[in-house]
């Protein structure tokens, strides 16, 4: 029986995107409150801690590229439209004011409202944590809920919680409302190595919120934008907060919007390869990290760090030394199957023993990428002789691969 391609273009005409539905246009929101400060109260204390005091940057790989790159995939395949709320931002916000700061928890309520399809939706897509159920806590205006900390007996001021139930509960990423009147995010981004402490309070109060959550993920909500922010600690107990503000009215699919933003911050601390404990920078994956495979099918590849999402990629130049997965090798540092160092094609060494074995330039240049200059690597080969032989690789400028010494037979011959 033909198809009927009125009933396709029914089908068609009932489906969206995710990117659709995070990026709909939403209203202005108008803020009637006189200014004031933002933080008039000390900084509360957990225990003997108090508020971290974070170095503020900003955060400019988060940007539309980067999340196109590793989750557009995942963004611009079709879903049906019952399953986001689409096109009803005008509807949902309509006649929203803030007259007080508490009125900010509208836009945290319109947060909630869209993060909960649009996470589970891409859960489900790409499989993360089967057999969990995604947590969604929120404080609203009226008092009638209030957002607390999964399994935490502290009281914070914390508006917003998304993690996961489990045993022990997870955070992936918690944050709250301000109105801009009380706190100018313009303001510190134009200059984020400020000492004015009155701008600090509120990344510090995150700071500290993401510190009883375990995680480096949150945001501060004023009516004007979403300021996602990522912290790291470093050994010395110094922190960091890489910001990044999002304008609330930004809307359109070729925009970063504040929705699309909260989005992917949430992506970012739900992937399963990464982690999202507070750590030192240079111990966290950029999220525009990509690690560089080779297949013997599919040949060259690159695997994103956060997405997991794969594509083909030219062979890596010498310049380009580091980790790089081989099809049939082990464990590599996200967890993912075959992450290892890349020794060119087995099938190109010269044989000329079981146990005993001579590399002389049989390896390209573009594939010597373990390590750098003058280091040495041990390693070991499967070359299909029903042996392993261990090597040592040296990543200078010779190229050479040679054996291991042979305890009984002696040194191996001299280059």
């Amino acid at each position: 029986m033909a198809a009927n391609p009125m009933a396709a273009n029914v089908m068609a005409a009932n489906t969206t995107t995710l990117r659709q539905a995070l990026t709909q246009n939403k209203p202005f929101v108008p803020c009637y409150m006189a200014p004031g400060r933002n933080t008039v109260a000390p900084p509360q204390k957990l225990g003997n801690e108090t508020w971290p005091t974070p170095a503020v940057t900003i955060w400019n790989e988060f940007n539309l590229t980067n999340l196109n790159e590793s989750y557009g995939h995942i963004l611009d395949s079709p879903t049906l439209e019952a399953r986001l709320p689409y096109d009803c931002a005008d509807q949902v916000l309509s006649g929203i004011s803030i007259r007080r700061d508490k009125h900010v928890k509208h836009l945290i309520g319109w947060n909630n409202f869209l993060m909960q399809p649009a996470l589970q939706l891409a859960k489900s897509q790409l499989n993360l944590y089967p057999g969990l159920v995604l947590c969604h806590r929120h404080s609203t205006v009226d008092g009638s809920q209030t957002a607390k900390l999964l399994d935490k007996h502290h009281t914070f001021s914390v508006h917003h919680v998304i993690g996961l139930y489990d045993f022990p509960a997870q955070h992936f990423v918690v944050g709250f409302g301000r109105s801009s009147s009380r706190w100018d995010d313009a303001v510190l981004a134009a200059q984020p190595d400020t000492t004015t402490m009155e701008l600090l309070l509120p990344i510090r109060q995150l700071a500290n919120i993401c510190r009883e959550a375990e995680t480096r993920y949150g945001y501060v909500q004023t009516d004007k934008e979403l300021v996602v922010c990522c912290f790291s600690r470093d050994h010395n107990d110094q922190w960091k907060a890489a910001i990044m503000p999002i304008p609330w009215t930004r809307g359109g699919p070729n925009n970063l919007t504040s929705d699309l933003a909260l989005w992917w911050l949430c992506m970012l601390a739900m992937s399963d390869s990464c982690g999202r404990a507070i750590v030192a920078e240079d111990d966290m994956d950029k999220i525009d990290g990509w690690d560089i495979f080779y297949d013997n099918e599919r040949g060259w590849g690159r695997r994103h760090c956060y997405s997991n999402f794969e594509k083909p990629t030219d062979p890596p130049s010498p310049a380009n030394h580091g980790a790089v997965d081989v099809a049939e090798a082990g464990l590599g540092q996200h967890g993912m199957p075959n992450q290892w160092f890349d020794l060119g094609n087995p099938a190109d060494v010269d044989h000329i023993g079981a146990d005993q074995m001579e590399v002389d330039h049989a390896l390209p240049r573009d594939h010597v990428l373990a390590g750098s200059a003058n280091e040495w690597f041990n390693m070991e080969l499967d070359v299909n002789l029903n042996a392993n032989v261990n090597f040592e690789i040296m990543a200078d400028l010779t190229h050479h691969v040679r054996p291991v010494d042979d305890p009984l037979s002696g040194p191996a011959a001299s280059e």
